[in-house]
């Protein structure tokens, strides 16, 4: 998100020249599909053995949700990663970075002008922000 606030300082010196646009994606740690990731992974060359440890730490805990007196236990989860921790955002990221590098073609025709290079996107965890030389390029 550094890149996003550098590309808007360029941007207002530059009489207001530029635009971003940000976008977060809804439920998305509730709709993770864990073993899909894992399997993504492993066509890549990632060891099994860490996938099934990425497994273990996302689905194996016992989840408790209390609503007043009431207790409810969730084992078992398939589908959803663990909020709220350090461990939700490692494979959260890699559906976010597999857009980003599956699209990079077309937003690169959108994204802001440098001297070295065009900037395109930046992201934090499930936020991601589009840079173009105007609002409706970004």
């Amino acid at each position: 998100a550094i890149s996003v606030q550098l590309w808007i300082e360029k941007a207002l010196d530059n009489h207001s020249q530029g635009g971003v646009a940000q976008s977060d994606v809804q439920t998305y740690y509730d709709t993770i599909q864990t073993l899909r990731i894992c399997k993504w992974l492993e066509q890549r060359g990632y060891e099994q053995r860490n996938c099934a440890t990425i497994l273990r730490l996302q689905m194996l805990p016992t989840i408790l949700l209390h609503a007043g007196p009431i207790e409810i236990k969730i084992v078992h989860r398939s589908r959803g990663g663990i909020t709220g921790s350090r461990i939700a955002g490692a494979p959260g990221r890699i559906p976010v970075e597999e857009t980003m590098m599956s699209r990079a073609h077309f937003w690169r025709t959108l994204g802001g002008t440098t001297i070295d290079a065009k900037l395109t996107m930046s992201s934090y965890i499930d936020n991601l922000f589009n840079i173009g030389d105007s609002p409706s390029n970004a």
